[in-house]
């Protein structure tokens, strides 16, 4: 848990040209994936608007 407070007290982000948010990875001392990469992902807003129609062809 020690490392988790310390990777994620060191984030920053800015936004990109599109307008998401951009996590700087790899704060000084960590390797990246790290715990705080983890915990970032494990609570990403989710789009549910996914199209899969056409995606697949079977025939």
């Amino acid at each position: 848990m020690r490392e988790l407070k310390s990777e994620l007290s060191q984030v920053t982000y800015t936004y990109n040209a599109a307008g998401k948010v951009q996590v700087n990875k790899a704060p000084d001392g960590h390797a990246s994936p790290n715990r705080a990469d983890s915990v970032m992902i494990a609570f990403a807003p989710v789009s549910l608007g996914v199209q899969l129609i056409g995606v697949f062809d079977f025939g």
